[in-house]
């Protein structure tokens, strides 16, 4: 699977193994999470109920497994980079 992004920042490496939040996730999140700009440029993805209704929908009962991706966001930077990703506390 191809990342959207036009490369990961070594922040966000680092974020993503300590978090341990898989790139799947990340993907999925922009994928069919909601999109709401975070400053500086960047762009932040996080889920809703409408994009976990979608996600439900395409995935069906495996979906389940996913519920963790409401508790994620991402960050992306204007140039396309990904600069972070974590959990909502």
């Amino acid at each position: 699977m191809g990342t959207r992004h036009e490369w990961i920042s070594a922040h966000a490496a680092r974020r993503m193994q300590k978090r341990a939040i898989p790139m799947a996730y990340v993907e999925m999140i922009l994928d069919f999470g909601r999109p709401r700009p975070s400053g500086d440029g960047c762009t932040s993805f996080s889920m809703d109920k409408r994009g976990w209704r979608k996600i439900e929908s395409y995935f069906g009962p495996a979906a389940a497994a996913m519920r963790p991706l409401c508790n994620a966001y991402v960050v992306i930077a204007s140039d396309g980079t990904l600069v972070t990703v974590a959990w909502r506390v």
